[in-house]
């Protein structure tokens, strides 16, 4: 469901609160051809090519929705939980 992902377009006439921060990193996706898999990018301060791969290589694709990483979440492991 990408209801709750943000759908502008990356494009160079976008307003600037529709992007995630710069060097931020989120979970990206093209949706339109044929492979909609979601990839982890970072978005720099740049009209121009404005995604990263996590690995610093310009991304040429032109994304098409982005989401926010959500916080980890909160885990104990089963050792450490009290035993009654």
């Amino acid at each position: 469901n990408l209801g709750d992902w943000s759908s502008d377009v990356c494009s160079s006439d976008l307003v600037a609160d529709s992007m995630p921060a710069p060097n931020k990193k989120v979970l990206v996706c093209r949706v339109g051809k044929s492979s909609h898999q979601p990839f982890f990018a970072v978005r720099k301060n740049r009209e121009l090519k404005p995604w990263e791969y996590i690995d610093g290589v310009t991304c040429h694709i032109r994304i098409t929705h982005w989401l926010p990483i959500p916080d980890m979440p909160k885990w104990t492991p089963a050792s450490a939980s009290t035993e009654s």
